[in-house]
């Protein structure tokens, strides 16, 4: 039986000395989100083009009843509104990613220019503003799928979804309940900070960062943490969110989740299982894609190596291993590495051919 978590480090000792220039501390939650961390979590293409379809869909909206919002118009814009957030919800797109934005497809220009454009959120909560600022007298029923319309956006907000300050600040004299909020939205964040924390079986522990929109979360640590994921994995604050990074240190080495499972990553990382005194290690890395297919995106699947030693605790260990969901993909990697190593035909996992991003891991220990 497993005695402990995996564990997971940042190894690369240059990355850690930059670090030392370059505190966590500079860095601001929730209100700098430059990086766009969540922008890793995806790991299939066809939720950029859900969001650009329905981000197009709200611009078609605004455009048709631009010069007409009044009393008579306004149950019909709601209407729309709610039934545009409804699908957002059902496609499982982030509300708070900007139309363009995804990580690793984008030059630097075009990321800048991406970074500066609205999210869904934003559209929502600029047109219930401009209703409530444009209309009056509206009857019962109107008014109450208004405010049901806010209610829901500032729910979004109160769990993460990413806002920016100048929106906020524009628009929360006619949305007054969005600027209490955002107050509810950093001790909201807080708390998945304090799960993620209790990973941390060594290390800094002071500057884990959260974000978090609708279904989407990635959990960054310091390059120096020596990580247990599996305890804010299975922890309730993050068992109901579907797709999920994992992130140390300033480097590119991320392991991506989906459903509580790993499922793909970018760079490399350690993984150690503790069976009584035998300790199994595990390299792991990720198969890159053809650059004329998939360009910039350097997520794939996840690959092992393993010394003679680790190979023979593996098998010996394998089924124990394997009653572990969230390590499917990882097993199936050390099953081809075994096969290769002894002279057989791999299974090579396949590679996935899309974004998705995983923390730079030095001793990555994962505990069972």
């Amino acid at each position: 039986m497993l005695s402990s978590y995996e564990l997971v480090t940042v190894s690369n000792t240059e990355e850690l000395k930059e670090q030392q220039k370059r505190p966590y501390v500079n860095i601001k939650r929730p209100e700098n989100t430059t990086e766009f961390n969540l922008s890793m979590t995806i790991y299939k293409k066809i939720e950029r083009f859900m969001r650009q379809n329905i981000l197009n869909d709200i611009k078609k909206v605004e455009e048709k009843y631009k010069n007409s919002v009044n009393n008579f118009t306004a149950e019909e814009i709601i209407d729309s509104l709610s039934e545009l957030k409804e699908k957002a919800h059902k496609e499982k797109i982030m509300f708070g990613m900007p139309f363009n934005l995804m990580h690793g497809m984008l030059s630097d220009e075009e990321r800048e220019k991406a970074l500066k454009e609205e999210s869904l959120i934003d559209h929502l909560i600029k047109n219930v503003a401009l209703i409530r600022k444009q209309t009056s007298n509206l009857g019962e029923n109107v008014k109450s799928k208004l405010d049901s319309l806010a209610q829901e956006i500032v729910h979004l907000v109160a769990t993460g979804t990413y806002v920016g300050e100048e929106i906020v600040d524009s628009y929360s004299s006619f949305i007054p309940e969005l600027q209490t909020q955002m107050g509810k939205r950093n001790d909201y964040l807080s708390e998945l900070e304090e799960a993620a924390r209790k990973s941390i079986e060594s290390g800094a522990t002071e500057y884990v960062i959260v974000e978090r929109d609708h279904r989407f979360y990635c959990v960054k640590y310091p390059s120096s943490s020596v990580i247990t994921p599996a305890k804010f994995i299975n922890a309730p604050e993050f068992k109901d969110l579907e797709y999920g990074a994992l992130r140390v240190g300033e480097g590119e080495n991320v392991l991506r989740l989906n459903k509580g499972q790993y499922h793909d990553m970018k760079g490399r990382v350690k993984m150690t299982f503790n069976f009584g005194e035998e300790v199994l290690e595990m390299n792991l890395s990720s198969i890159k894609a053809d650059d004329k297919v998939n360009n910039a995106l350097n997520f794939g699947a996840i690959i092992v190596h393993m010394d003679d030693k680790s190979c023979e605790i593996f098998e010996k260990y394998c089924q124990e291993l394997e009653k572990e969901p969230r390590l499917t993909k990882i097993i199936a990697g050390a099953k081809s590495f075994v096969k290769a190593k002894n002279g057989e035909q791999p299974n090579l996992p396949f590679t996935i051919m899309e974004s998705v991003s995983v923390a730079n891991c030095p001793h990555c220990g994962y505990n069972l």
